[in-house]
């Protein structure tokens, strides 16, 4: 009985993964920080941990320090969830603007800047959906053969 379950849940499971390979798009995106005063004034810039949530299912996602996000991420709507801009320091935002990420394409949200002041512990969202050609040509160099298998035609 135990067995028949086991296949049971296996031959379901290898049914299904095909169709949710097909779910899937590719999201390139960047999220950096800059010190801010209570003036308002910007000073310096360094990327942080960042995390995006699919709003449909609540799943996230954790990006690291300096690289840009260049990933296979399930289709849905999502936000910029929370950055990590110092080691003390977790900012949740999940506001607009959200984006989409379509199934078997290039998803390019660009390059995201959070304003942090680090005495006040406050943020705000500087600028979204920036720098989208800077940010293709560095994921082209990074991820050549991923960007030519969601139809990407690089030149040689």
């Amino acid at each position: 009985m135990l067995r028949t379950l086991i296949v049971s849940i296996a031959a379901a499971l290898l049914v299904a993964a095909p169709a949710r390979a097909a779910e899937v798009g590719l999201l390139i995106m960047q999220v950096s920080t800059v010190n801010m005063n209570n003036e308002e004034q910007r000073s310096g810039g360094w990327p942080g941990d960042w995390e995006l949530l699919n709003i449909e299912t609540k799943d996230w996602y954790k990006n690291r320090w300096l690289k840009p996000l260049i990933a296979e991420v399930p289709v849905g709507i999502y936000c910029l969830y929370a950055v990590t801009p110092a080691r003390n320091a977790y900012l949740r935002y999940c506001n607009e603007p959200y984006f989409r990420v379509l199934p078997g394409q290039v998803n390019n949200a660009g390059h995201w800047r959070m304003g942090f002041d680090p005495r006040l512990g406050t943020f705000k969202l500087l600028g979204s959906l920036e720098s989208l050609d800077e940010l293709l040509l560095d994921a082209v160099k990074a991820e050549p053969e991923l960007l030519e298998k969601y139809g990407l035609r690089l030149r040689k």
